[in-house]
Order: C-alpha cells, then structure tokens, then sequence
C-alpha cells in the first residue's frame, strides 16, 4: 500500500539555533539600515531579499548563511507591512486582545 502522507522532517539542534540566529541578525539589520534604506517600504524589502540571496548565493558558508536568512526575514516582512498585508493580520488585535498592536497600544489591554 502507498503512503500517501509525507514523512515530515524534524528539527534538530543546529537547525533551531540556525533560526535563532538569524532572529537575532534580522533585529539588528532592521535597525543598522532602517536610516539608510527605510523601513517596512517596498524598496527597503527588495533590496534586503536581494542582499540576502547574494551573500548566500557568492560567499556561502554557515555565517553568511544566518546574515543571509536574517536579510531575507526582515526584507519579506518589509515587503507585506509595505503592501499592508501584515496592516490586514493585525486587524485581529481588537478580537484578540492585543495581537497585531504595538506596544504602546497594547500597555492597557
């Protein structure tokens, strides 16, 4: 008989401190270049997804790697709060409680 559902991978501890890392590159790409490229625009997205895909793509290697997805991360959240894709998620917040609203908006809830 066929299996019909895939066997789906596990995560093991390189790959989750691999994520952390580039969680932690992401924050501080967002705020070294948010004066120079802007922030949470179309432009500012592209060329953090470009950067990342060249660092990966011509230099390799585990380092470039977390800069790379951290680059990456940060320009595709850049690309969907510019097309206010993450504007519609966060419409939510008054049903949920808090979600989608910042901090400061979310101190009295």
């Amino acid at each position: 008989m066929v299996k019909l559902t895939p066997k789906m991978p596990k995560a093991t501890k390189g790959d989750m401190i691999d994520v952390a890392g580039m969680a932690v590159v992401k924050t501080v790409v967002e705020a070294m270049s948010a004066p120079y490229l802007g922030d949470g625009s179309l432009r500012s997205g592209a060329m953090k997804v470009g950067a990342g895909y060249a660092i990966d793509k011509f230099i390799g290697g585990r380092y470039a790697r977390l800069l790379a997805g951290g680059l990456i991360f940060d320009g595709v959240e850049d690309g969907l709060v510019s097309t206010g894709i993450i504007g519609m998620a966060g419409s939510l917040g008054g049903s949920l409680g808090g979600v989608g609203r910042g901090v400061q908006q979310a101190e009295d809830w």
